[in-house]
């Protein structure tokens, strides 16, 4: 059944050669939109569970004293978003 389906390709590669171009090109566009669209969402993700984690942390330094309730709200309030992007080189 395998040899069968590739000889069906081979066939339309020598048969219609453009509709084969465009048809391994259409999977492999579609196939790299669905891994950058993965990787993005993992990304953010990731990002969004550090955030999530630094905020904790931070409010576990004012429960215990060692950081001002000023300068942890000084913190939170920062750009996570912005601190997390990687900065283009010039």
């Amino acid at each position: 059944m395998r040899n069968e389906n590739l000889q069906g390709l081979f066939d339309l590669m020598e048969n219609e050669p453009a509709l084969a171009f465009f048809t391994i090109a259409t999977v492999l566009l579609v196939g790299g939109i669905v891994l950058v669209t993965a990787f993005t969402s993992v990304r953010k993700i990731v990002v969004s569970k550090s955030v999530e984690k630094s905020r904790r942390e931070i409010a576990a330094y004012v429960a215990e004293g060692s950081i001002d309730p000023d300068d942890a709200e000084r913190l939170l309030s920062a750009n996570p978003h912005k601190i997390a992007k990687p900065h283009a080189r010039s």
